[in-house]
Parts: structure tokens; C-alpha cells; sequence
């Protein structure tokens, strides 16, 4: 799909791990990243977080009818923003591009043929390009408290795990 092989460098998450902070820092710091050879991409970012890349991993799962949030709500289908995705990366002049969203590592959970569609539409996507996968986890404790203070953020007095 490419003329020149990139390296995509696809930031699956995990939740609580620090993806929004990353994914800020690069978002903000965009031109510093694309004079070291890596762009942060302007596309696939959804109305809802204008920080990561979740409009591709959740136009593809309403592809599919799998679980999509309820606070996404874009009407970009999975086609238009993939367009979008290949079409900035080709125009790109960096050797690197780095797509992050937390909603990727929701492919897990999706039935098995969701997966399997939606690997084959990813690979498609990126075909030519050297893909690396990146992902921090979490020490399984810190995980668990952190996650349930997060659910239990609000307005009335909550005991903390």
C-alpha cells in the first residue's frame, strides 16, 4: 500500500498503565517527534479524545458490531478512516509512524471471527510497512487498585481499595 517501508509502531495500551499520559506528551509534542523521524499521526483521533488513536480500533469494531464505548460516536466508517490513516502515512516524510489507542487491546474480548476480520483489515492497512507492537502491563496488584479507584472516581465519598 506504500511506496517506501515504514515502521509502524502500534501502541495497543493496556488500560491503567499510562497510555492517556503517553499519548499526550506525544500528541503535544508532535513536531519534536517528526524531527526525530516519527509522526504521531493527526488521523484516526476520535472527536471524543483528540489525543490517541481510538477512531481506528472503534470504527473497525462498529464494523464488525462488536463492543464500541458508548461515548464514541463518530460516523467515520472503519474504510474512510483507514483512507485517512494510509493516506497520512504515505504523504508522511518520516521513516516511523507511532498509532496508539487503549481500545486495541479490547480485540481480545471480541468473538473469535471479529478477530480474525479485524487482524486480516489491520494487516491490509499496514501491508509493507515493519510493524512492532507495543504494549506495557502492569504489576497484576497496582492494576487491581488502580482500575478500582478509577471506577469508583464520582462526586460522593467512596472508600479506597
Amino acid at each position: 500500500m506504500l511506496a517506501a517501508v515504514k515502521t509502524v509502531y502500534l501502541h495497543v495500551g493496556n488500560f491503567k498503565t499510562g497510555t492517556s499520559a503517553i499519548q499526550k506528551y506525544c500528541s503535544d509534542h508532535r513536531g519534536e517527534l517528526l524531527a526525530a523521524g516519527v509522526d504521531y499521526l493527526q488521523s484516526a483521533r476520535s472527536s471524543a479524545d483528540r489525543t490517541s488513536h481510538a477512531g481506528l480500533p472503534l470504527s473497525l469494531y462498529r464494523r464488525y458490531d462488536a463492543f464500541v464505548p458508548d461515548w464514541y460516536d463518530d460516523e467515520e466508517s472503519y474504510d474512510e478512516v483507514a483512507a485517512g490513516v494510509a493516506s497520512e502515512m504515505e504523504a508522511s516524510d518520516a521513516p516511523a509512524v507511532l498509532i496508539s489507542s487503549e481500545e486495541f487491546y479490547r480485540l481480545a474480548s471480541c468473538p473469535e471471527e471479529v478477530r480474525h476480520r479485524a487482524m486480516a483489515d489491520l494487516k491490509a492497512l499496514f501491508d509493507g510497512c515493519d510493524v512492532k507492537i507495543v504494549i506495557f502491563v502492569r504489576e497484576p496488584l497496582e492494576f487491581l487498585i488502580s482500575w478500582y479507584n478509577q471506577v469508583n472516581k464520582s462526586l460522593l465519598p467512596v472508600r479506597r481499595f
